[in-house]
């Protein structure tokens, strides 16, 4: 009677790992295991591209690498990074989830270290709550949403003063 051996997985699910996307290192985390009895294990990696919905990709233990624990997507973000962010990009973070306007906003590190937003819970390191609806008015906020965006601000863990800054940097409109 012939036997079938399993292999042991190199890598677990909920793992962070490092492999290589478009000639650029990049941060993942391990979905499925894969196959035991397969004789090339290959795994499923969750790809994030903040803000949007993450994508899948498949690699083999030879193209992953294991994340260090203190990965640069999981460092905290400072006030000043979360500042310097929202001065150049609240409109847009405003601009909410198109499908589902009503789904929170978190800021995150993309794979440079780089702070941007996104709509998934498990990747947040701040905030977490809904943009204001309908705050927008071209390149400016809606007058009659200023302080509802500045309490926005402010849910990303930023004082009142530096929160009012932010919104009165960029302006109001009817």
């Amino acid at each position: 009677m012939a036997t079938t051996k399993t292999s042991k997985p190199e890598f677990h699910v909920g793992e962070w790992v490092t492999f290589d996307l478009g000639g650029q290192e990049t941060y993942g985390i391990v979905a499925d295991e894969g196959d035991p009895l397969s004789p090339r294990r290959r795994y499923t990696i969750k790809w994030f591209q903040d803000p949007y919905e993450p994508e899948y990709r498949f690699r083999t233990a030879e193209e992953l690498s294991h994340a260090s624990t203190d990965n640069i997507l999981t460092k905290p973000l400072t006030r000043d990074e979360i500042a310097a962010y929202l001065k150049q990009s609240l409109l847009w973070v405003l601009m909410g989830d198109i499908g589902n306007p009503a789904s929170a906003v978190w800021l995150t590190r993309n794979d440079a270290g780089r702070v941007t937003h996104t709509f998934l819970p498990e990747r947040g390191l701040a905030g977490g709550r809904a943009a204001p609806y309908d705050a927008r008015r071209g390149e400016k906020i809606t007058r009659s949403k200023r302080d509802e965006v500045v309490r926005f601000v402010e849910s990303f863990g930023l004082d009142r003063k530096t929160a009012e800054g932010i919104v009165d940097a960029i302006g109001t409109a009817p």
